[in-house]
């Protein structure tokens, strides 16, 4: 995770300090592709598309592109979401259930949230719930479903999902000293 994060803001210098170097923007494309940031990956890729040469490098990109087009679209979802507009979201969002998508967690992530903010309240349960199905320790999912169940009242879920966060915190935090540890003896 580190490495990745440090390589991203390399490329990102690289494309910074010399614009028309294509190679900057082919790894930056990929940098960017590694953590779902599908729309930057596609502005990376059609710059180098602009500046590079070499026809073969164009040709691997040009498919990268295309293969992302259904991702590029489920991000539009995501930030339709984040910006509120929740039932826009969910009409971006819901066609992708029925795709090779439907094992995404944060497909469901999104939409369950949506789901809560438009009041159809079982249909957010049932996404976050399938988000824990597929990312266990996923822990604003567990959140969201926390506030849910305490604002139903719901007290043998608010056990449940107290101490799950509970858990989930405390390997976090174990995890964070032992990287520190890490970083100190380096």
């Amino acid at each position: 995770g580190r490495f990745k994060a440090e390589s991203l803001e390399w490329f990102e210098l690289l494309t910074e300090t010399h614009p028309r170097f294509a190679q900057g923007y082919y790894y930056l494309g990929y940098a960017y592709l590694n953590i779902g940031l599908y729309s930057k990956a596609q502005i990376s890729w059609n710059s180098f598309l602009k500046f590079s040469k070499n026809n073969k490098d164009k040709k691997e990109i040009r498919k990268r592109i295309a293969q992302i087009e259904e991702p590029l679209q489920i991000e539009k979802g995501y930030n339709e979401v984040l910006a509120g507009r929740y039932e826009t979201g969910i009409a971006v969002l819901e066609p992708f259930l029925s795709s090779k998508f439907n094992d995404w967690w944060p497909l469901h992530y999104y939409l369950g949230i949506a789901y809560e903010m438009t009041g159809n309240r079982a249909e957010a349960v049932s996404s976050l719930k399938k988000v824990l199905q597929l990312n266990a320790s996923h822990i604003e999912t567990m959140k969201e479903l926390l506030k849910i169940y305490e604002d139903e009242g719901s007290k043998e879920n608010i056990k449940k999902y107290s101490e799950k966060i509970r858990i989930v915190e405390e390997a976090m935090k174990e995890e964070q000293a032992m990287h520190i540890k890490e970083i100190q003896e380096e």
